[in-house]
């Protein structure tokens, strides 16, 4: 019983990454219901799943606040750009799907590298502003940088990321089901793994950094 009850204990442990998960979930939620503010919240709990990976969880409410006070002005200018790109993709794949099958082919063959990559730069843009201190335009060219540097972790990212939302969209059913599972966790739990990935990323480029300095 004694051990059971050790902080140290991995049960102790699960039960506190648990919390953290369904904490840090409700953050994100509350925080983005205004939707100019998600690009905020989403630096915010990427910023937190990175500390408390590092072991670095004291806090977690008033860290996750600090962070989006701190990279609000940018991450949100970072999340409308991001959000007009998107609402113009949508608009071209739209007019893309009403001609004929040659121009739809020849359209939506050009016009996918440029989703792509809009999608990498949401995914390592919101990770990349709460973790350095940059301008958005030197963030937005590290970003591409470094996603050049590390193939397979990117392949992995966009893969799974699209298989979330494609399954998230399918279909009403999986709509519905994916609703509850982002209320109850889905989103905390989606920026985990991704972090997960994200921290073998930026300890490989600051690794490769420190290594240039010396």
């Amino acid at each position: 019983m004694k051990e059971l009850m050790n902080l140290n204990s991995p049960i102790i442990k699960i039960l506190g990454r648990t919390t953290d998960l369904f904490l840090l979930n409700i953050l994100f939620l509350v925080t983005s219901i205004p939707i100019i503010t998600i690009g905020a919240s989403l630096v915010s709990l990427n910023t937190s799943w990175q500390k408390i990976l590092k072991d670095n969880d004291e806090g977690i409410v008033r860290s996750y606040f600090t962070c989006f006070k701190k990279n609000f002005v940018q991450a949100t200018i970072s999340w409308l750009v991001i959000l007009l790109m998107t609402v113009l993709f949508l608009i071209d794949f739209y007019l893309f799907e009403q001609q004929t099958a040659q121009i739809r082919a020849i359209g939506l063959g050009v016009l996918f590298p440029f989703v792509l990559a809009l999608l990498l730069l949401f995914l390592l843009l919101f990770s990349y502003l709460g973790r350095y201190e940059d301008t958005i335009a030197r963030s937005v060219k590290n970003c591409f940088l470094i996603a050049v540097q590390n193939g397979k972790q990117i392949l992995f990212l966009l893969s799974f990321n699209i298989a979330v939302i494609y399954f998230s969209l399918s279909s009403p059913e999986r709509l519905l089901t994916s609703i509850y599972f982002y209320t109850f966790g889905g989103f905390s739990v989606i920026s985990l793994i991704n972090n997960l990935t994200f921290r073998k990323i930026y300890l490989k480029v600051e690794k490769n950094f420190f290594q240039l300095q010396g």
